[in-house]
């Protein structure tokens, strides 16, 4: 039983984050899995993957990111 309602609640939880997507409308979708890390060289690969699993915010800590908003400026 307990195993149909985590299947159920993933379920449900994947259609709403699909949904949201959707509804967005971005032009395209991307994830930290399809990032290229040797074309940007300066990001530690280890701290952006710390980063993205957000247990910063479980610890109440601050991120700050500091830098130009395009690599190749």
């Amino acid at each position: 039983m307990a195993q149909a309602l985590e299947a159920e609640w993933r379920g449900r939880h994947q259609r709403g984050i699909d949904s949201r997507l959707r509804l967005a409308r971005f032009p395209w979708i991307k994830t930290l899995d399809q990032f290229d890390f040797e074309f940007q060289t300066s990001l530690d690969r280890k701290v952006v993957r710390e980063l993205a699993g957000v247990s910063f915010v479980e610890r109440t800590e601050n991120v700050v990111l500091l830098g130009p908003p395009d690599p190749a400026t």
